[in-house]
């Protein structure tokens, strides 16, 4: 007995600095990916406070040069003291709190959402700025063809001896600008309904619900790739909800991992409580291990 107990007890004590490493890991990582965040996000800011600053002090060379010059040749170099004072301001340049924060909160999202480092955020009007970019650059790819005539010995095409593979690529173009002109004018009522399933599934729905409201509004483009490359776009409220499905994932993971340490602690059971007594004054114990026997 006093084996299964001493057993249990250490091997209840390692199931628990598990749980306890883990628990650390955890926080770790975490303070470790915000510090990245914040990171870049300052590098960033102060790139693009530096280039507002240099733009600005070559404008005002310009200007002074232009003036002391009576309106002749402005220059386009600056002197060597001109870049020592450039220097001296961007040296000066610190990125504001505020912008870095925003800046960090939208990495962490960009991260958070999977899609890419270059995903633009964009409401309903800009959903259709990209329907209409996109059928804009179907009919370019047209180019002024007359794509309604490609069937029949009398079309064009043959006429112009096209191959079978250029007519066939000719009538997928025809087929994509289609679907593209009926997705301009049914996507905008289709997207309203799309939005409110996402607003309900990320605020109480569950993970299943979530995961079938995107896949409904990636089906009336709320999200997908920018036409004519760039990267990708997401609305809001696809962002918002994959950011509720990923926060939900992340716990779920958390949650499971640490109940399976919990429970390995839990089979290293140790009784801390006697069964019972009797009228001779004796207690009575019951141990894991012991095959029933109350000992």
């Amino acid at each position: 007995v006093r084996g299964v107990v001493e057993d249990n007890a250490a091997g209840r004590w390692q199931a628990e600095q598990r749980v306890e490493v883990d628990r650390k890991n955890k926080r770790r990582d975490e303070r470790t990916r915000r510090k990245e965040w914040e990171e870049k996000a300052r590098q960033l800011v102060k790139a693009r406070v530096e280039e507002k600053v240099r733009k600005e002090f070559e404008a005002e060379i310009k200007t002074k040069r232009a003036e002391a010059e009576g309106g002749g040749a402005e220059g386009d170099e600056l002197t060597a003291e001109e870049k020592k004072q450039l220097e001296e301001r961007l040296s000066a340049v610190s990125p504001p709190k505020k912008d870095v924060d925003e800046e960090a909160k939208r990495l962490r999202e960009v991260d958070l959402l999977g899609f890419g480092a270059s995903v633009q955020i964009v409401d309903s009007a800009g959903c259709a700025e990209m329907d209409d970019k996109k059928l804009r650059l179907l009919l370019a790819e047209a180019n002024g063809k007359d794509l309604s005539d490609l069937e029949g010995q009398g079309s064009w095409v043959y006429e112009v001896g096209l191959s079978r593979a250029e007519i066939s690529q000719l009538r997928d173009l025809r087929e994509r600008i289609a679907d593209a002109e009926e997705a301009k004018l049914k996507f905008p009522t289709e997207r309203v309904d799309a939005i409110k399933a996402l607003a309900e599934a990320a605020e109480g729905g569950s993970m299943k619900d979530i995961k079938r409201a995107v896949k409904e509004a990636k089906a009336v483009a709320l999200t997908g790739q920018i036409p004519g490359g760039g990267g990708s776009y997401v609305h809001t409220a696809v962002r918002d909800a994959v950011l509720t499905l990923r926060e939900a994932e992340n716990r779920k993971r958390q949650i499971d991992a640490e109940k399976a340490l919990v429970e390995e602690r839990e089979k290293c059971f140790v009784r801390t409580d006697r069964v019972g007594g009797d009228r001779m004054g004796r207690t009575y114990w019951e141990f894991m291990g012991g095959e029933g026997i109350v000992w």
